[in-house]
C-alpha cells in the first residue's frame, strides 16, 4: 500500500492502524527501545490501548530483526498478548510481523489481536 499511495511505510501502518475495524497496532522500535504505540480504536476498546513494555520482548520477531537486520525480509510468527502486554484478565493470539526500514536501525511491527469471536445477538 505504500508504493501505491507513496508514503513511507511507517506512515502507511500508523494510517491503517487509525482507520481499520479490526484489532491491531503499530509499534516503532530502534536498538530493541520502543519508540511508539498505535493501537486500532478495536484493539484499544478490547483492553490493549497501552503497551505493557518500554523495550521489544525478548523471544519475539521484532527481536529477531533488531539482532540481526535483513534489508526487505519481513519476519513474522504467533505469540500471545502476555509477550507484548502487561499483564491482564484476558489474553489472546497476536500475529507479530517486523522488518526493518532501510539503514535506519528503525524496526516497524504490526501487531494482529486475534478475538474470540462474540454473537452479538
Amino acid at each position: 500500500m505504500a508504493s501505491q499511495w507513496e508514503t513511507s511505510a511507517t506512515c502507511t501502518a500508523i494510517r491503517y492502524v487509525e482507520y481499520t475495524r479490526e484489532p491491531c497496532a503499530v509499534i516503532l522500535s530502534r536498538g530493541g527501545q520502543i519508540l511508539f504505540y498505535v493501537p486500532s480504536e478495536d484493539a484499544a476498546y478490547r483492553g490493549f490501548k497501552y503497551l505493557g513494555h518500554r523495550q521489544v520482548p525478548h523471544d519475539t520477531a521484532t527481536s529477531q530483526v533488531t539482532a540481526a537486520p535483513i534489508l526487505g525480509q519481513l519476519s513474522e510468527r504467533d505469540a500471545h498478548s502476555e509477550v507484548w502486554f502487561s499483564q491482564r484478565n484476558a489474553g489472546c493470539k497476536v500475529w507479530e510481523e517486523a522488518f526493518p526500514l532501510g539503514y535506519t536501525g528503525l524496526v516497524l511491527t504490526m501487531l494482529a489481536f486475534e478475538m474470540a469471536e462474540t454473537n452479538d445477538d
